[in-house]
């Protein structure tokens, strides 16, 4: 079985956590993006990762910023829209040299996932679409709502 590797890059004015599992005999096939859904991080995907690369394919899955072991900006220096998350991920690819990538897109992020897709075809190789909302009225459950709500603590 490939070994997952991880690790930590700038990009931007972020640094990126992700994991990735080279194999060691790859196949000439675009390497596999794995995108992580609301709340979950790149952990999600490690039995793939390590199972792909085993049949030859490049695998990659990042923790969005924000999340997992990403740097998680304040809303100053980040505003956490689809259209900032799909920059930083554009930049994310140039940073890993990733002209083209099949995508896997999961979750709520998902919508990030296929939004990228459709303004970047030119780099997308092949799409999986796993329980994600495809429309752009799709709302976040209230429990999932409440992740978002700032704490305020007490002395």
């Amino acid at each position: 079985m490939a070994s997952i590797n991880e690790n930590l890059v700038k990009v931007g004015d972020f640094e990126w956590f992700y994991r990735e599992s080279i194999p060691d005999a790859p196949l000439d096939r675009t390497p596999i993006l794995f995108l992580h859904g609301l709340p979950s991080r790149s952990y999600t995907w490690s039995g793939m990762l390590a199972d792909y690369a085993s049949a030859g394919l490049r695998t990659i899955a990042p923790d969005w910023l924000g999340f997992g072991q990403s740097e998680m900006p304040e809303k100053y220096r980040f505003n956490y829209s689809t259209d900032a998350y799909i920059a930083a991920l554009v930049e994310f690819l140039d940073v890993l040299k990733l002209d083209r990538v099949s995508l896997v897109v999961q979750g709520f992020l998902g919508n990030v996932g296929l939004q990228f897709a459709l303004r970047h075809r030119d780099r997308v190789d092949r799409i999986a679409i796993l329980n994600t909302p495809i429309t752009a009225s799709a709302k976040l459950p209230f429990k999932m709502q409440q992740m978002t709500w700032p704490l305020s603590a007490t002395c």
